[in-house]
C-alpha cells in the first residue's frame, strides 16, 4: 500500500513540474525577443520548448528510478 502512494505522490509531482514549465512557456514566450530571428531559427526554439517538459519529466523518471 505504502508503494502506491509513493508513486501518486510522485506522479502528481511530475505532472505538476509539466504544468509549471508549459504554463511558463505559454506565459513568457510572448514576451521573448524573436521578431529578428529568421524562420528556420523559429522552428528550432518552436521544437525545443515543445519537448522541454517531455524531457523534464523523462529526467525525473530516470533519476527516480536509479534511486
Amino acid at each position: 500500500m505504502m508503494q502506491n502512494n509513493d508513486t501518486a505522490r510522485f506522479l502528481l509531482k511530475v505532472l505538476a513540474a509539466s504544468l509549471g514549465v508549459s504554463i511558463l512557456i505559454k506565459v513568457a514566450g510572448p514576451s521573448l525577443p524573436l521578431q529578428g530571428l529568421q524562420a528556420r531559427s523559429l522552428n528550432y526554439i518552436a521544437i525545443f520548448l515543445i519537448t522541454l517538459p517531455s524531457v523534464i519529466v523523462g529526467s525525473l523518471l530516470l533519476i527516480k528510478g536509479r534511486s
